[in-house]
């Protein structure tokens, strides 16, 4: 386990690090704004990949469904709506 996380969690924490120093930095601020929009559409893109692969039912379409909007309208913790589905999940609903 430390083979598979220690390399990424290492590079992620040093370029946290210079990221929090450089706070102030027009480039930091260009590339934040920039990058916002991209990492929106890479997590919906994703959401939109898994949707098709598991979603097999209308109940399963309607829970993703609700989710997204609840997620996209409401500050919401995500972990409350995945507690909420599988919920449905274990009663059998879905």
């Amino acid at each position: 386990m430390l083979a598979m996380c220690g390399p990424s969690s290492a590079l992620t924490y040093l370029v946290a690090n210079v990221w929090e120093r450089f706070r102030e930095a027009p480039l930091r601020i260009a590339l934040q704004r920039a990058l916002e929009p991209v990492t929106v559409g890479l997590v919906l893109s994703s959401g939109y990949v898994l949707t098709r692969m598991n979603d097999h039912t209308w109940a399963a379409y309607a829970i993703t469904g609700t989710t997204l909007l609840l997620a996209l309208t409401t500050r919401l913790h995500p972990l409350w709506m995945l507690g909420a589905a599988a919920a449905l999940g274990a009663m059998g609903l879905v």
